[in-house]
């Protein structure tokens, strides 16, 4: 939802002070820096603050007044500005969770600048009627008027039975590296690894049958995003020029699945790998690939949204924390990224990520009933503001010898979405519908 303001408004906005006009909008500023110094107005917190006004807003003697430096703060989460300032990285050197606003006031689960900006449309419709003057304009860019849906499915990996995979189980056996199971059902996984590979040659991760028969089933379009090959064991085994890649890609464009590039751990931080990439998925699909996912949500601010630009993507939806479902940029509708080094607005759009399912399973270490609860409580979330639930789900994750029960939660979360009132929509789809709805 976004808000069309009317220029007799407009025109009277201050910032700082009251304007030569009789009664002025006024948008008070901080100069402090962020500190743990918040205040929480109905349970969300006013990074900059200004005193310790328990009230957002109000109207003394005509004029419209915000206590608190709502816009600072907006911008401070919006914008990316924590990453673009941290030099804190992890393992996979990403801006980490650990170190975020987000985790800090336990808030990752809230659109905050969304209430921030409810806020002010509230405060100027309160102006407006007290002065007589033209109201703020809600629109959404749902065709339904609720909620879209972006589900995508990130192509890591094709072949589940190899000898990395046993080897892989071999090592969670002897506890060099985690795993959910006890020491029996890995030894069972690593057994049943062995013959499969050797004999049965079956293939969990070739699922997407599966995946699309329940995409038709519920009127989805979704998006795939193919990794290819680069750095050993951190990329993809596959080639995306095999044969059996370019025929599947090929059968998913005819089942209307929308096809992305997953890009390579390197091209996050490297233009040239990326335009690399881009190139030889471009010459696959015979069109230009409208969006990207980084691996790993590998995404250094600027860096990596100056070599989206400059690639020519349409979109980008790596932005949510690998560690916990929720609101990376405390945000839940498509956005224009911005460009601190330059300050400026880009032309690539944003679709906030929300919820993975290795966050869910893996980081969170939820079970099943755990992990409906947290994916309903974002979906809740997003539905106040009308706004983009987006959902990565690998390839290959509805395996039953690893999470029992995975296959019926997948299809009850789409199903959830669908009855709830979310419109599936595949990205290049929403860029368009977004472009058009700002022109």
């Amino acid at each position: 939802m976004c808000f069309l303001l009317p220029e007799e408004l407009e025109r009277r906005f201050s910032y700082g002070e009251k304007s030569p006009e009789s009664s002025s909008i006024i948008f008070n500023l901080s100069e402090e820096k962020l500190s743990a110094n918040v205040v929480w107005i109905d349970k969300i917190p006013l990074l900059f603050p200004i005193g310790k006004e328990s009230r957002v807003y109000a109207i003394i003697n005509g004029h419209l007044e915000f206590h608190h430096d709502i816009l600072k703060s907006a911008f401070y989460l919006l914008s990316g500005y924590q990453e673009y300032t941290s030099s804190e990285k992890d393992h996979f050197n990403r801006f980490p969770f650990s170190s975020s606003v987000q985790k800090k006031h336990n808030i990752a689960t809230l659109p905050v600048v969304n209430y921030y900006f409810h806020w002010i449309a509230e405060a100027l419709n309160a102006y407006a009627r007290y002065h007589n003057l033209p109201a703020v304009e809600k629109k959404t860019f749902a065709a339904n008027g609720k909620f879209s849906f972006f589900l995508s499915h990130d192509v890591d990996r094709v072949d589940y039975y190899t000898v990395n995979e046993i080897i892989f189980s071999a090592k969670q056996l002897l506890g060099f590296s985690p795993s959910k199971n006890n020491k029996a059902h890995s030894l069972k996984l690593m057994l049943d690894g062995i013959w499969n590979y050797l004999f049965t040659r079956k293939n969990p991760d070739w699922d997407f049958g599966h995946l699309i028969s329940i995409e038709k089933k519920y009127h989805i379009a979704a998006t795939y995003f193919f990794l290819d090959k680069d750095l050993m064991h951190q990329d993809a085994y596959y080639d995306i020029r095999e044969s059996r890649i370019e025929k599947l890609i090929n059968w998913l464009k005819e089942h209307d699945a929308e096809i992305g590039l997953h890009g390579v751990c390197r091209s996050s931080t490297d233009e040239a790998i990326m335009q690399k990439q881009h190139h030889k998925l471009w010459q696959v699909l015979n069109e230009n690939p409208s969006g990207v996912r980084q691996h790993r949500l590998m995404y250094r601010n600027p860096e990596t949204l100056l070599i989206h630009e400059k690639t020519g993507f349409l979109y980008d939806t790596t932005l949510g924390f690998a560690e916990h479902e929720g609101f990376r940029n405390a945000f839940c509708h498509p956005f224009k990224l911005f460009d601190h080094d330059n300050n400026r607005i880009t032309d690539v759009w944003e679709f906030p990520l929300n919820v993975m399912d290795v966050t869910l399973f893996y980081y969170q270490n939820y079970n099943l009933a755990e992990a409906k609860q947290a994916v309903h409580s974002i979906l809740e979330e997003v539905c106040k503001f009308n706004g983009l639930f987006t959902v990565l789900w690998h390839n290959g994750f509805n395996n039953e010898k690893k999470i029992r029960g995975i296959t019926e939660f997948y299809e009850g979360l789409i199903r959830d979405v669908t009855e709830m009132g979310g419109e599936g929509i595949a990205g290049s789809d929403l860029v368009k519908r977004l472009e058009g709805f700002a022109g």
